[in-house]
């Protein structure tokens, strides 16, 4: 299971993303975002099999400081693009049972 977050502050909302795919049982679990503080994120690289990373900051206070444009993006916005994706590779549509968004809203 592959996890993609915009940026790690806290890792309060990854760790539970984290915590519920262990009590899943999900075989892998890979984490990525192109931000995260580099004092967390060496601790929490020990938790998931693979933490992929852009930058690794020292001076780190939220994840929006290293973003010139950090507008939410709306589940339709996200739902909207992910059918596109689909269609242009060839697939039908996913059914809404599939849709989860995991996080929390901003």
């Amino acid at each position: 299971m592959i996890l993609v977050d915009d940026g790690i502050s806290t890792f309060s909302a990854i760790r539970v993303a984290v915590t519920v795919l262990r009590l899943r049982r999900a075989a892998e679990i890979v984490v990525a975002v192109p931000i995260a503080p580099s004092s967390s994120a060496l601790r929490f690289r020990a938790m998931v099999n693979e933490f992929v990373t852009c930058a690794m900051p020292d001076e780190f206070v939220v994840a929006s400081q290293w973003y010139e444009n950090f507008r939410r993006v709306s589940q339709e916005s996200v739902c909207a693009l992910y059918e596109r994706a689909n269609r242009s590779l060839g697939k039908i549509g996913t059914p809404k049972a599939n849709r989860r968004v995991v996080g929390n809203s901003r």
